[in-house]
């Protein structure tokens, strides 16, 4: 044969392998775009997080993706031998048992759930199985149907196109087609088709903004006293109204203490965990206003816990969370998790592959705002990333206080176990991470300022409140950890909270202790002037003219339930004016003195001067979540408090200790929306929700 016979031979078998590699790619694209759109690839979530595009997608990334298999495995077959097609079928069986690995993978991982969060790690034996299966299969109808198939393997057969030979070429333009409809025609999710049921009206009430920094501690903040200039337009904006200094987060993750700041509940209440969702019994702060005719709008950027279907849309019109962007839906694609998201970390920047930026986020609010009735007032949630790990915002602030290196950016999105890196930080690389993290607070301090511009250019803009707090803080070692959720020291719960707009008095520092939680009420507050329970849980009363230091001392409570070993330990703290008291699931406690050990270095609860102390802060403890409203949905987040043969429940009914009430009962604020029968939804053993019926407090 010559040269140039052995060259068109070559690319024929080429072209053909590639052609039937893209009708199988294509085909698994389908299967798995159907998957991702029916059923919710992480447990708990209550709805799938993708939209319409998928269905191009998908079929589209496996369709190029198995067209390149097929060109390796043409290509291997044609090295082998060109003139033995019976090689080349086996080769092109390889080729589709690695779809069959995958797409048993596929199933395997739908069917059974992650069993955390997110996907599990590719199980070895499922893979195995798949292939073999496949490849057996494959060898089987080869051999049962050569005589009708062998032509396909066989180098020497010319290239013809045939009647559905540009079947591929047509599906492709359909699928970018669908792909291209989608970026361009990005819908306002719901919110014009519902704006108009409550009718325009001239609202008389103010316009409520609730902006979270997802992961911004308070300490890094210049009017906090944090020796960088790193919030120069949240310094201005807290000179024009009211900050309080000493505020802790419900939890030290997203999810919980967003759940807590929506409807006024501790996490046990509320039940929002790790995979389980906010339940839709409890009414949202969007809810109720929502009800009273405010448009309700939230925009999150948190790709994880951020997702609707977390629970977190309920009550809002339109809720815009990274589903309706192209890039997600492409991230949560096999190839998008394997590959695109591993290629854009080493080829482009070391960041999320779908995280958007505050200008991203600032951008669809914006989008929003120019179409909403300026007539009605409205609620605005917004949840900005840029604060998360790895801490890389755009230029030119990716310099401003220095500058990660890359190697350190690679280490930094590796996971960690247990809250630890694999290998420590040393000074040098602790700095680096700090000078990144202040780098993204710079940038989120910009586009906060263009965000509020926004709003109050606008008519009706004057008359708004502008509320900024955030979900938790950050760790950088103080404890031995990083990052976040896995205990609640002072780093990752203490938070900033501002408030500025009409009737806010200016140039207020408000030193009490407080918990964001009570945002809840705040806002109600401010946007109704509700009275009873609201009126007693909104902070307002630390800057009303009539409020004094003398206000009641509320102790602030934090609950965390981690992922870690296979585990889930549990903590509970109480935070006072003098002390932070930690109870953890493994019997163990912690003592620290808040006035005169701030970073929690010293640990006196085994000190037996303290004894006296720590008994009188865990009978509190106690006695502030027993006498928290019913029904509680997660009684994993009290694990902490069992003792040995007795739960906690069991220990406050029928054992009936003397628990002293202090101040009013925790989610008093939310029973005034929607009082439940003790045990309507409470998530425990019958025996158990018997015992709480009898609790006279409550």
């Amino acid at each position: 044969m010559s040269k140039e016979a052995i060259g068109s031979s070559r690319w024929s078998l080429l072209a053909r392998m590639a052609w039937g590699g893209a009708c199988v790619g294509f085909l698994v694209g389908a299967l798995e775009a159907s998957l991702f759109y029916f059923i919710p690839r992480a447990a708990g979530l209550l709805h799938p997080d993708v939209r319409y595009v998928i269905w191009f997608l998908t079929p589209l990334v496996d369709l190029l993706t198995g067209a390149l298999l097929g060109l390796i495995v043409g290509a291997i077959g044609a090295l082998l031998n060109l003139s033995n097609p019976a090689r080349t079928a086996v080769v092109a069986g390889v080729g589709l048992g690695f779809a069959g690995a995958y797409i048993t993978w596929l199933l395997d991982w739908f069917r059974i759930g992650t069993g955390l969060i997110f996907p599990r790690q590719l199980e070895i034996t499922t893979a195995v199985f798949g292939f073999l299966v496949t490849f057996i299969l494959a060898l089987v109808m080869f051999r049962m149907f050569w005589l009708r198939v062998g032509d396909f393997f066989t180098a020497e057969r010319s290239l013809s196109i045939g009647r559905w030979g540009w079947a591929p070429f047509a599906i492709v333009l359909m699928l970018a087609g669908g792909i291209l409809f989608f970026v361009t025609h990005r819908p306002l999710p719901s919110f014009l088709a519902r704006a108009s049921e409550h009718g325009a009206t001239t609202s008389i009430h103010p316009n409520i903004v609730l902006i979270i920094l997802d992961t911004v501690r308070a300490d890094h903040l210049s009017c906090y006293g944090y020796r960088r200039p790193t919030t120069p337009h949240l310094d201005g904006f807290a000179a024009r109204g009211v900050l309080f200094e000493n505020v802790s987060a419900p939890s030290s993750w997203t999810l919980p203490s967003l759940a807590s700041i929506f409807t006024g509940l501790l996490p046990h209440q509320h039940g929002a965990d790790w995979a389980a969702p906010l339940d839709n019994e409890s009414w949202t702060l969007a809810r109720i206003l929502q009800s009273k005719g405010y448009e309700t709008a939230g925009f999150n950027a948190n790709p994880f816990y951020g997702l609707a279907g977390w629970g977190l849309d309920e009550g809002f019109d339109l809720y815009d969370d990274d589903s309706f962007t192209l890039r997600h839906n492409l991230a949560v694609t096999f190839v998008g998790q394997s590959a695109l998201r591993f290629l854009y970390d080493r080829l482009i920047r070391y960041n999320r592959f779908d995280r958007r930026d505050a200008a991203d986020l600032n951008s669809d609010v914006a989008r929003w705002y120019r179409s909403r009735d300026p007539s009605r007032p409205f609620f605005l949630f917004v949840n900005y990333m840029d604060a998360h790990r790895p801490y890389l915002p755009p230029a030119p602030y990716d310099h401003r206080f220095g500058k990660i290196p890359r190697h350190l950016l690679a280490r930094l999105t590796a996971p960690l176990q247990d809250g630890h890196p694999r290998h420590p930080y040393p000074d040098q690389e602790r700095q680096d991470l700090l000078d990144g993290y202040d780098n993204s607070l710079a940038y989120l301090d910009d586009q906060i300022g263009s965000l509020v511009r926004m709003v109050r250019s606008r008519p009706g803009g004057e008359n708004t409140i502008f509320i900024v707090t955030s979900d938790h803080g950050e760790g950088f070692g103080e404890h031995g950890t990083y990052d976040h959720g896995w205990n609640l020291y002072s780093e990752v719960l203490r938070v900033p909270l501002i408030i500025w707009g009409p009737e806010i008095p200016a140039g207020i520092r408000v030193s009490d202790l407080v918990s964001n939680r009570r945002l809840f009420a705040t806002a109600v507050d401010l946007a109704l002037g509700l009275k009873g329970p609201i009126a007693q849980a909104s902070l307002a009363a630390h800057w009303m003219p009539h409020s004094s230091p003398a206000l009641p001392e509320r102790p602030v409570i934090s609950e965390l339930v981690t992922l870690e070993n296979g585990r889930d330990p549990s903590s509970v703290s109480l935070l006072t004016p003098e002390w932070h008291f930690i109870q953890n699931s493994d019997g163990s406690s912690e003592l620290f003195n808040s006035r005169r050990d701030p970073m929690e270095k010293m640990n006196v609860a085994a000190n037996p001067e303290m004894r006296e102390v720590t008994d009188h802060l865990k009978t509190l403890l106690e006695a502030r979540i027993a006498y928290s409203v019913l029904p509680w949905r997660s009684l994993a987040y009290l694990t902490s408090l069992d003792r040995p043969g007795a739960s906690f429940i069991h220990q406050i009914t029928s054992q009936h200790p003397e628990l002293p009430s202090v101040g009013p009962a925790i989610g008093s604020e939310q029973a005034y929306f929607s009082p439940h029968p003790p045990s309507q939804l409470l998530r425990t053993h019958e025996a158990e929700q018997d015992l709480l019926r009898t609790l006279p407090y409550h």
